[in-house]
């Protein structure tokens, strides 16, 4: 890349980081609220991006003083899932059809919805973007599906709220995240399930990020 731009130097990052470097420049058009959270709440200068689309990621942000933020490189998808969210896909699937999805990224990325629609329909994998368009035109098996889906990510962003505690913000990402985005309904009881430690979930309010060109802005903010 230093050739091909004549660039002294160069520096490669990934694209959930880049961003979380974006997070403080989104407004307008190019972001949701999808759930407010109170005015009055307790702030900690934490967000969290998470990447729903052809992968699965996070990235943690922290202000720092001056304006700056701080994103921070991590690799959840290959985390294994949480335990109460692998005991739901067994007691749905069996245990054996629950072994297909091992990690959070098999479980949360396109193809992980994908998977899910074919193993409870026991039909044949098909493009998670076609399962989105069925369920658009209103068909039960997929929006059903797709109901199924919104819930498990409720459970699932429940868990990292605690692991990161992003009082200022959780924005969802990708193409999957978009694709539930108008499913709140959904993914909110599950989001606030759990009455332990609750406070945290209620607190924090959640974003979709809607511009296409967010990562690259965020590559520009890693420079500055």
């Amino acid at each position: 890349m230093a050739r091909l731009t004549d660039a002294d130097h160069v520096r490669l990052i990934n694209d959930l980081t880049a961003l979380g470097y974006a997070t403080p420049a989104l407004r307008g058009d190019g972001l949701s609220v999808l759930r407010d959270a109170p005015e009055d709440r307790a702030r900690n200068g934490q967000a969290l991006v998470v990447g729903l689309g052809t992968g699965f990621n996070v990235c943690a942000v922290r202000a720092l003083p001056g304006g700056a933020v701080m994103a921070m490189e991590a690799e959840e998808g290959h985390t294994r899932l949480p335990s109460n969210i692998h005991q739901r896909l067994v007691d749905l699937l069996g245990r054996e059809g629950a072994e297909a999805f091992f990690s959070t990224e098999e479980t949360f990325a396109g193809r992980g919805l994908a998977r899910l629609h074919a193993m409870r329909t026991g039909t044949d994998p098909i493009r998670s973007e076609a399962i989105a368009e069925a369920a658009g035109r209103g068909d039960a098996e997929a929006v059903a599906t797709y109901d199924l889906f919104t819930e498990l990510v409720g459970l699932l962003c429940r868990e990292l709220t605690l692991r990161f505690m992003p009082l200022e913000g959780l924005f969802l990402a990708g193409s999957v995240g978009r694709s539930i985005a108008d499913r709140m309904d959904r993914f909110e009881p599950a989001f606030l399930a759990e009455s332990y430690m609750r406070h945290i979930p209620e607190n924090t309010p959640i974003f979709l990020i809607r511009d296409d060109m967010a990562a690259l802005h965020g590559c520009l903010a890693a420079l500055s």
